[in-house]
């Protein structure tokens, strides 16, 4: 015997009964419902398949055309309500995958990036030094001017400086053993020459402990924050706050530059998908990010992160 939800889901079609006893569209179903007389069930339908039905009974006159697209006006707005509540929660499966795959990638950067820090360090750095000296060893020898020697020592002591600040941005030992505040100084000290700017930091003087995905990532977003500065803003001087606010670490970049339209956005250059990376990842940690920008008024970037010991706002 098939139920009466069976057969709906069977055709879909809406089922009108006025006389319960004997009445043809019930052979075969198990309705033996007690005091059932008169029946109007109209399905709810989302893509060909059945999600609920509203149904009314045993009215004191018989059903008709009226009372059924009178129900039939219910069940589409039943079935709009469905719709948007499935929409809400495939929206937020979505966004938390999104979130997923970018803690993913930040993670698998921060590998790469100490990966290439130590490439870096142990074959370009050391094959470097190495020709540098011995230039400067067969320097010696030459008779003087000596000046396209000269330059290309020079050449390659730029390179080795520039390896090592690279070194240094890829996978930072100060921020590892002293902490963010002291590779905020090496950075303040080595920004003219590794990203073109001059940056203040201000500190509030507190205790920030962060754990060291956290740590690492929000050396990496200020540094991506700051070259967004050299990108966009028109201005060489930006300045980046640190202050622990209850149990949350808040992070400013802000430079005094030409600002842009917040409504119209980045143009998309890589900064705009840069910026939503770090917000997405900011999220992942159970933070915020925010930009404020207006024409001619500078951009502001301001990240909240948990410090360590913070219960997480996503679990």
């Amino acid at each position: 015997m098939k139920s009466l939800w069976s057969q709906l889901q069977s055709n879909l079609m809406p089922l009108l009964i006025n006389e319960y006893s004997g009445d043809s569209l019930l052979n075969g179903l198990n309705t033996k419902l007690k005091g059932l007389e008169r029946l109007l069930c109209i399905p709810a339908v989302i893509q060909n398949k059945l999600v609920g039905l509203v149904a009314v009974a045993n009215a004191d006159r018989r059903y008709g055309d009226h009372d059924l697209e009178l129900i039939k006006r219910v069940v589409a707005m039943f079935s709009m309500a469905i719709r948007h509540l499935q929409d809400d929660e495939q929206l937020l499966t979505q966004q938390c995958r999104l979130r997923d795959l970018a803690a993913q990638l930040s993670v698998a950067e921060e590998q790469k990036g100490r990966a290439i820090a130590e490439e870096l360090h142990d074959s370009v750095g050391q094959y470097l030094s190495m020709a540098s000296q011995r230039l400067k060893m067969l320097r010696v020898d030459q008779p003087p001017p000596a000046a396209t020697l000269d330059q290309s020592i020079d050449l390659i002591d730029r390179a080795i400086n520039k390896t090592r600040l690279l070194t240094v941005q890829l996978n930072p030992p100060v921020l590892y053993l002293l902490g963010l505040e002291a590779a905020m100084e090496w950075l303040t000290e080595n920004s003219q020459e590794s990203l073109g700017l001059e940056i203040e930091v201000h500190d509030d003087g507190r205790e920030k402990p962060l754990s060291d995905s956290v740590k690492a990532f929000v050396f990496r977003a200020i540094i991506e924050l700051l070259r967004n500065v050299v990108k966009h803003s028109g201005t060489q001087k930006a300045e980046v706050h640190l202050a622990s606010k209850g149990d949350r670490l808040a992070i400013t970049v802000k430079d005094r530059g030409r600002g842009f339209n917040i409504e119209a956005g980045l143009p998309f250059d890589g900064s705009s998908f840069g910026l939503f990376s770090i917000e997405q990842r900011i999220i992942s940690f159970g933070g915020s990010f925010q930009v404020h920008s207006n024409l001619g008024a500078g951009t502001k970037a301001v990240m909240l992160v948990p410090l360590a010991g913070a219960k997480s706002e996503n679990g």
